[in-house]
């Protein structure tokens, strides 16, 4: 039955959601056909999952045309229609709250000479965006079509403004179109950096090949523009992903800063998306080793925690987002929080891999708390048949009979994981290869912890500058205790 498009639909809206869809449905402006209502409340039961045995077509059209034969083109009219307003009621969705509802509203007002009407609702919608929108995505291209609809009104009424300036149109529509372009061309570096080449024409890599930011924004500030607060906070991110100087820490510093004085004018979806450009900005620069910025990381995500940016419009959080906070916490030796994260949020992912991830994370805790053999205890619990959790924890395992010194179990384990990346097939590429190198300086540990080998001084050299490796943290560390 979820094949059929009215149930993929409804399935997706929570219980408020399906709520106003059962008044779309009601509604004679939407809807004027009675048997679709009645049809609506014959599936109602069958809300959220739409899977019971009992969700037949022919019990639907026996509850509908009790005592009629079954027609099943009659019943699929009314699917198709059911489905079709559930389709139009995922466009009206928030819509009556967002800005677009709001101008058009103003357009209209507008073109029917309203302008008692067009006053009141300029205004209100003009603030309303300075305070509610995104402030560093939509804002500026809402103010531009605001702005663009006030000067439609005031030729119409044949009115010239006082002091009236053609920035106030202009300047709105290029701070967006700038701040876009800044972080178009941050997020560049990182594609740049995972695709070998680049295309022959890029608009974005010719604008900032062409164009003086510096100087175009050197003159917003001296001519105390509005909108220069909102660029040099761009500009100043951009500059740290760019990290020409090579001076990324002052940099990222600053932009930290700008950020934080900024912070509480945004809406949630603003610090949403500056906390995930700041991030991906330090990935683009971390190193396996780089404690100082595994910190900074930390601490963002720590902050979009508390801040509750981390979860979606029906508060659950993403598994991917997750593994990234919980991890960073771990590396970063942050083990009561990732333990009191772990513990409080594990519920928020989905319900096929929370328990997994629980395991193996609680397994990762104690593996860092020096409880070694729970810790395995606790990898055992892990059923999933995911390929990635068969490595961590096979990983995971092999770091924990290390530090219990029973080698000899370590000496199989690595046996066994070399026979398995070879005859695995989905682990493919970076994956591969960074288990593999994870292996070479795990057995050269075992062979110095045995006594089999002396000297690990080259092994330590190619470790520092080995990028392509997992759990490179716990190698190093361990090479600097044996040498």
């Amino acid at each position: 039955m979820h094949q059929i498009k009215v149930f993929r639909i409804l399935s997706t809206l929570n219980k408020e959601e399906y709520s106003e869809f059962e008044k779309f449905v009601n509604s004679p402006f939407f809807n004027r056909s009675n048997e679709l209502i009645k049809f609506f409340y014959a599936l109602n039961k069958y809300y959220p999952l739409f899977s019971s045995s009992r969700l037949t077509n022919e019990n639907i059209y026996k509850k509908l045309h009790p005592g009629k034969s079954f027609n099943e083109g009659t019943l699929r009219n009314l699917f198709t229609d059911l489905g079709n307003l559930a389709e139009r009621f995922l466009g009206f969705i928030k819509y009556e709250n967002s800005f677009d509802f709001r101008l058009k509203l103003l357009s209209e007002t507008n073109a029917r000479n309203l302008d008692k009407e067009f006053n009141k609702n300029y205004k209100s919608v003009y603030e309303n965006n300075e305070t509610m929108e995104d402030n560093f995505y939509k804002k500026n291209l809402n103010q531009f079509h605001l702005v663009t609809e006030l000067d439609s009104f005031n030729d119409r009424r044949k009115i010239i403004p006082k002091n009236y300036s053609r920035n106030t149109l202009n300047e709105p529509l290029f701070t967006f179109f700038l701040a876009e372009f800044l972080f178009e061309r941050s997020s560049q570096y990182s594609i740049n950096q995972s695709k070998s080449g680049s295309e022959k024409y890029d608009i974005v890599e010719l604008f900032f090949d062409t164009i003086d930011i510096e100087r175009l924004i050197d003159g917003m500030r001296k001519n105390k523009s509005t909108h220069y607060k909102d660029i040099e906070f761009y500009y100043s991110l951009f500059l740290t992903a760019q990290n020409k100087n090579g001076n990324f820490y002052d940099n990222f510093k600053k932009s930290y800063c700008l950020f934080q004085e900024r912070i509480n004018s945004m809406t949630k979806n603003a610090q949403y998306r500056m906390y995930i450009w700041m991030r991906n900005i330090i990935n683009l620069n971390i190193q396996s080793d780089d404690k100082e910025l595994m910190k900074i990381l930390f601490q963002l995500g720590k902050e979009m925690v508390e801040k509750e940016l981390v979860l979606d419009d029906a508060g659950r959080m993403s598994t991917g987002m997750f593994v990234n906070l919980i991890h960073g916490a771990i590396l970063v030796k942050e083990l009561e929080w990732a333990d009191k994260f772990l513990e409080n949020k594990i519920d928020l992912i989905d319900e096929d891999a929370k328990y997994d991830f629980y395991n193996y994370y609680k397994a990762k805790i104690l593996s860092r708390r020096k409880k070694y053999i729970e810790s395995n205890e606790q990898l055992l619990k892990i059923d999933k048949e995911d390929i990635l959790f068969k490595v961590d924890s096979k990983v995971l395992r092999m770091i924990n009979f290390f530090e219990l010194e029973y080698l000899e179990t370590a000496f199989s384990q690595a046996e066994t994981f070399r026979q398995f990346i070879n005859r695995t097939e989905p682990l493919e590429g970076g994956r591969r290869e960074k288990c593999l190198n994870f292996l070479k300086f795990y057995l050269v540990l075992l062979r110095k912890k045995s006594g089999m080998q002396n000297d690990i001084s080259i092994n330590y050299k190619e470790l520092i500058v080995c990028t392509m490796i997992r759990n490179k943290d716990w190698l190093l560390n361990k090479f600097e205790e044996l040498n």
